[in-house]
């Protein structure tokens, strides 16, 4: 019985013109240096998201966190303008293989090249004002009179708090959804592996329940993604070359015969 994931072809593709492939290594190479790039901005949050938590309790409560953001609260916004910055650069990723699903597919769903610019865009917006928010309320903390767990508690409970988490888990869940339809439709098409296919859904899923374990595995991801922009031959899955959907059923019933036509399209 078929994958519907990885071995049902979407819709009716279309052959696309030498042009066109040419057009798409080019903005291909760029968007691999991008992704360079995003690696670093993330290396930087993780980074600096190390220096606030070693420091960190062994057993922390809301009064002990609020304290340790206050104390070391430049880094701490360091931290999240470096994520801000890795999510921006996230954007051109996704849309690069959003277009491309759709220069092979155009019945593919319309919404997967906005959804790849408009999820990363809105938490590298959404999260500044929840990092200052969360600074804010630390500091009040530090500088009052009242240091205790429930006055700590009372503090992060706060409006504010509550507006920019929830408007910062909707730009979560806009970006999980936009990780999970180009994972799934990239791998229909055939431009990503199962393998890094199946790990953009998984970055997808974690982003909304184990954000820190989202930005792990995007890290590798995006490496990934980066080394197969960057290089040629057997780093790409022959769909790049061609200029068509190249489902993973096609490649595994005429391997040799795709892979010296994708050679030769190189």
């Amino acid at each position: 019985m078929p994958d519907s994931v990885t071995d049902t072809q979407p819709a009716v593709g279309r052959q696309m013109s030498d042009e066109e492939l040419v057009v798409e290594n080019a903005r291909g190479r760029i968007v691999g240096v991008i992704s360079v790039a995003t690696v670093a901005a993330m290396s930087g949050y993780f980074f600096c998201l190390w220096l606030v938590q070693k420091d960190r309790a062994a057993k922390p409560d809301q009064a002990t966190d609020l304290v340790l953001i206050s104390d070391n609260s430049g880094v701490f916004i360091l931290a999240f303008f470096f994520l801000s910055v890795g999510s921006l650069l996230l954007a051109p990723v996704l849309l690069h293989l959003a277009l491309a699903i759709r220069s092979r597919v155009p019945r593919a769903p319309r919404l997967i090249p906005i959804l790849a610019v408009a999820g990363p865009v809105a938490v590298a917006i959404s999260l500044p004002a929840f990092t200052f928010v969360q600074v804010s309320i630390a500091n009040d903390f530090v500088d009052g009179t009242i240091k205790t767990v429930a006055e700590a508690t009372r503090l992060a409970q706060s409006d504010g708090l509550d507006i920019t988490r929830y408007i910062y888990l909707v730009a979560q869940l806009v970006l999980a959804v936009a990780w999970a339809m180009v994972g799934i439709f990239s791998v229909r098409v055939g431009l990503l592996t199962k393998v890094v296919g199946y790990v953009a859904v998984a970055i997808g899923l974690a982003s909304v329940i184990a954000a820190p374990l989202a930005a792990i595995l995007s890290v590798f991801w995006i490496g990934a993604v980066s080394i197969m922009l960057l290089g040629r031959g057997t780093q790409r899955p022959p769909a790049w070359a061609l200029g068509r959907a190249v489902s993973w059923r096609e490649i595994t019933e005429k391997g040799e015969e795709i892979r010296q036509e994708a050679a030769g399209g190189d």
